[in-house]
């Protein structure tokens, strides 16, 4: 149960380090002051769920132990250079809509991979889908 835990928990972690890094990049770049309001309030509800799966993880672990899960760094590379590309708000619109996807996706796999994590760690996982589901559909109005 522990490993699955772990496993999942650390693999929500990284996938949030990832859209909270990659928003921290955007927020500058939007003049909308609606977009940038909706947006904003998305890059905090990513930050406070990645903040509970750090205090989740930080449970789980010995001292000795780190779970710390980076995004890859072709990732990282390849969502940096789409976000220069990023010229108007329907570019940020579909770029943000896809790293959703991708989430939901990547966090549904491993639901179903680590069933026997612990419900605490199920639950953030459930609430990150739900999140991404949420910030998705409040995007299509900029597509």
């Amino acid at each position: 149960m522990k490993e699955h835990t772990i496993a999942l928990l650390t693999e929500c972690e990284a996938g949030l380090k990832m859209a909270t890094g990659s928003m921290e990049q955007t927020l500058p770049k939007l003049s909308d002051p609606g977009f940038k309001t909706m947006f904003q309030d998305y890059y905090t509800k990513h930050a406070k769920l990645q903040e509970e799966c750090k205090r989740q993880l930080k449970e789980q672990q010995k001292e000795e132990d780190q779970y710390e899960k980076n995004p890859p760094l072709i990732a990282k590379l390849m969502s940096d250079l789409k976000i220069a590309k990023c010229e108007d708000m329907g570019d940020v619109a579909d770029f943000y809509t896809d790293g959703c996807n991708m989430g939901m996706k990547t966090i549904a796999k491993c639901l179903n991979k680590y069933m026997q994590a612990s419900e605490e760690s199920i639950s953030l996982a459930r609430k990150v889908i739900k999140m991404e589901q949420h910030f998705m559909e409040d995007l299509r109005a900029y597509l």
